[in-house]
């Protein structure tokens, strides 16, 4: 695209001729140029000046209430929309500038600063737009007169509507990695860069000040494609001759480490997941001040020894090696682990000495084919505080050390297809406040809830999100008074107990799948209830009782037998999504329901 900065003679032919095809775009330049300009830029100023001619003849109304602010003017109090399309990025300017833009505009200083620094203190869409025109002056001069503070984050030019999209983030080219390597002011960067090469410069001395450094390869990681096989030893020299790197993350797809990682000896965090690494170098353990460590999803078929023995380490993540057949006994060595994560790995063999962790605070597991060192040692980690046991193929029954872990607070057992028992002592850990038993495939001996459910006065959140739950509503669920959210999706239950209405600090309900054939009057006594959903079931219609839930924000009857809405819904003040009426016959609903900007009608 043509820049139109040049000259105002090339800004005023937009005013008799209009923004063209490329409209949305060409207004993001203008409002650009509209505020930010300096004062003392004669030339600025000028370009300026035309810019608002321009945009009070053709502006969309988005940009000139975006202009407004930015100026603290209204340059057009009767301003007109365009027909071309303008569902892009100021929708999310629009939404934000409010929020986020006016403190900016209180900074001290905030008027003195020149083109660029406003620029910066535009929404960063503004930014990434001119940015993406590959200009290295623009880009050289954005860096070092508009971005705002001392950190680089993916999130700062991200695209999408605010929205993270890996595809959608923005991607460094090795010329602007130079650029940015000249700059000094940064403590914290995270760079993305397109191809199978490294692509930063060997001169790395000016981030003096940098403490933490991401690079993502687009080509590695998330992306099909080679990635970059190994970094060189003069490449990690150079990121350990930064002098207050003390995080690094790595996620280029590489199959091998240089032999030498004794430069990196300064890190306490290391990422190294989504590559395809299959061992690591001896010189690992040089890593001494390491405190976390993340290998998931690579290659490893054995688990690398090497870490076994950074004994300062408190978080160790291995998910998602699905080669990987073992657990070590020198695992027994690390007796300063905190959180252990060994989720989706295929483990047949794991030694007992896991139990001899005494410090492990969380413990994430799933995926092996051999359970008995790991239950095992499970009765031993009494410090536990959060346990999460998931898809453990051929399992029929939950270890009993489950119910000794007295000092749980959060308890996930998810994707049990065959269990056909529980562990005994689920009432002994009144301790807990969230506790999941979801995708459990209720058989035969599954009737039921676990005894003692009705023990846990503490429990604030309790799922058994699409589970095969049967018979009657759990009634000892009502004794656990502290419950926010409370999940029974899908759940083959019958209607909720008269006494629901006791939940009183209930946040979350969700009765989806569920069969009721009449509502408890209590239900609608729950005055902090912010979401109900009761999609999917065999329900009959809300009565006008619904009034009395005055916190309700989102409420679904989709695809359920719901044939008419009670005119109390539109007293729900609070009521942001409304989805009803898919699957069955809608015969009536309140006329006045317009304000409910999502509802699925």
């Amino acid at each position: 695209m043509t820049d139109i900065r040049p000259t105002n003679e090339a800004l005023e032919a937009y005013i008799k001729a209009g923004l063209g095809e490329d409209a949305a775009s060409v207004e993001l330049d203008l409002l650009a140029l509209a505020t930010c300009f300096d004062k003392k830029d004669a030339e600025h100023a000028a370009h300026a000046k035309v810019a608002k001619k321009v945009l009070k003849k053709h502006a969309s109304e988005p940009v000139a209430e975006a202009l407004a602010l930015v100026s603290r003017r209204n340059y057009f109090p009767t301003a007109k929309t365009t027909n071309h399309a303008v569902v892009y990025k100021f929708k999310v300017l629009e939404d934000k500038f409010e929020g986020d833009f006016a403190a900016l505009t209180e900074l001290e200083g905030f008027d003195e600063l020149g083109y660029f620094g406003r620029l910066g203190a535009l929404h960063p869409q503004v930014a990434r737009h001119l940015l993406d025109r590959a200009d290295l002056d623009l880009f050289r001069a954005y860096f070092e007169r508009g971005h705002r503070g001392d950190t680089l984050t993916e999130d700062h030019f991200i695209e999408a509507n605010g929205r993270y999209r890996w595809e959608d983030v923005y991607s460094y080219s090795r010329e602007e990695l130079e650029v940015l390597a000249s700059m000094g002011r940064f403590t914290t960067i995270e760079l993305r860069f397109e191809g199978d090469a490294y692509l930063l410069p060997d001169d790395l001395s000016a981030w003096e000040d940098l403490e933490s450094l991401s690079i993502v390869s687009a080509r590695g990681a998330y992306i099909n494609g080679p990635g970059v096989a190994s970094l060189t030893q003069a490449q990690v020299d150079a990121l350990g001759a930064l002098p207050k790197l003390r995080e690094l993350t790595l996620r280029l797809s590489m199959k091998e480490l240089p032999g030498d990682l004794s430069p990196l000896a300064g890190l306490t965090m290391l990422d190294l997941s989504s590559n395809e690494l299959s061992e690591l170098p001896d010189s690992l353990d040089a890593l001494q001040s390491l405190e976390r460590l993340i290998l998931s999803g690579n290659a490893f078929e054995r688990f690398p020894e090497p870490v076994t023995r950074l004994v300062g380490l408190r978080e160790l993540n291995m998910g998602k090696n699905w080669k990987c057949a073992d657990i070590p006994d020198s695992i027994g060595e690390m007796k300063g682990l905190e959180r252990l994560y060994v989720w989706a790995m295929g483990v047949e063999s794991c030694s007992e000495r896991l139990g001899e962790l005494e410090n492990l605070k969380e413990l994430n597991a799933s995926g092996f084919k051999e359970t008995a060192g790991l239950f095992a040692a499970l009765g031993k980690l009494k410090g536990l505080e959060s346990l999460y046991l998931a898809n453990f193929e051929g399992l029929k029954r939950l270890p009993d050390a489950i119910g000794e872990l007295t000092n749980l607070k959060k308890l996930t057992i998810d994707g049990m297809d065959d269990l056909e028992e529980w562990f005994d002592g689920l009432g002994n850990l009144t301790e807990l406040v969230e506790l999941r038993l979801e995708r459990i495939a209720w058989g035969s001996g599954m009737a039921s809830l676990p005894e003692g459910i009705g023990k846990l006065k503490d429990l604030e959140v309790l799922s058994f999100d699409r589970t095969g739950l049967k018979g009657q509503f759990p009634k000892d669920v009502v004794k656990c008074k502290k419950l926010r959210e409370l999940d029974l999706g899908t759940c083959r239950i019958g209607s909720p107990p008269k006494n629901i209405g006791d939940l009183t600090e209930l946040e979350v309900l969700d009765l989806g799948g569920m069969r009721i054939t009449a509502y408890p009057e209590s239900l609608f006594t729950l005055k902090k209830l912010k979401k109900l959903d009761m999609s999917g079931g065999s329900v009959p219609n809300l009565p006008d009782a619904v009034r009395g839930l005055e916190s309700l924000e989102h409420l679904s009857v989709t695809w359920s037998k719901v044939t008419a809405l009670p005119d109390a819904i539109v007293e729900l003040e609070n009521l942001r999504h409304l989805g009803v009426g898919v699957g069955a016959p809608r015969q009536s609903a309140p006329v006045d329901l317009g304000r409910h900007a999502e509802s699925d009608l």
